[in-house]
């Protein structure tokens, strides 16, 4: 199972949102799954109106038992409009805090199964107990960060402390900045940088806001999403083992379906 860590330094850049875009925009016939692994809660209960179970504390007990595959994750997932399945964690803290340490052992574990799993950990800066089991476990992590010198100059500081624990590290600035990315790329010490621009509409959409109908115009284009199949792109070709492009699944038709096919929506 490939596992590709998303997570940030400081503030709240748009991780969450990140983490969903990339999943819907994935360009292979593999449908990833996203897990919400942030110690402060997750959003997706509350954001999309889920149910409490199944998710985060369901699978944090199942993995005891059977390991954890994608199979198992799959099993505790639930799927948001458009396509996207995700494993919402609880959104209190200290119930999502410890589903993540009761899950930990399992990360060293994983199966190599041929599937893809993006972990939504948010704020990364000081990384312990369950969390470096998880990076050490990951094939990738995205480093997501606004533009800004403060906010690149902490992301900065967080690459340099988790640089030696993954093998490839990419960082997504999200919104405007005053660098071209290979100049970030080289400051920050990363395997590459991409930059995800502002867009309410997608956001909107990622976020269980859906815009009005009218904006759904025929041809229209998604920047988020468009830049989040770059990104996936970049993702895919920067991991040991290629994934096998299989065609496109038949994708229910919503915009985040769209994206995920590289579709105009």
């Amino acid at each position: 199972m490939t596992v590709i860590v998303l997570g940030c330094a400081k503030g709240a850049p748009g991780v969450s949102t990140t983490a969903l875009a990339l999943a819907a925009a994935w360009p292979d016939a593999i449908r990833p799954l996203v897990v919400e692994a942030d110690a402060g809660g997750g959003d997706a209960l509350l954001r999309f109106g889920l149910p409490d179970s199944p998710g985060l504390v369901s699978l944090a007990a199942a993995s005891r038992r059977a390991g954890l595959s994608a199979a198992l994750v799959r099993e505790h997932a639930q799927v948001l409009p458009g396509g996207v399945e995700v494993v919402p964690g609880p959104a209190e803290a200290a119930q999502c805090a410890a589903s993540l340490e009761a899950l930990g052992p399992a990360w060293s574990e994983t199966e190599s199964d041929g599937e893809v799993l993006i972990v939504d950990c948010g704020r990364l800066l000081a990384p312990v107990g369950a969390r470096t089991e998880l990076l050490g476990a990951a094939q990738a992590l995205v480093l997501v960060t606004a533009g800004t010198v403060e906010s690149l100059a902490h992301t900065a500081e967080a690459a340099e402390r988790m640089r030696p624990r993954v093998a490839c590290l990419v960082i997504a600035v999200v919104g405007a900045c005053s660098w071209p990315s290979h100049e970030v790329q080289a400051a920050l010490g990363a395997d590459g940088c991409l930059v995800l621009p502002h867009d309410a509409r997608s956001a909107a959409l990622l976020c269980g806001r859906p815009a009005p109908r009218r904006w759904w115009q025929p041809g229209s284009r998604h920047p988020l999403l468009d830049a989040a199949r770059l990104l996936a792109l970049d993702l895919r070709q920067r991991l040991p083992a290629p994934l096998p492009d299989e065609g496109t699944p038949p994708w229910e038709d919503e915009p985040m379906a769209s994206a995920r096919r590289g579709e105009p929506v």
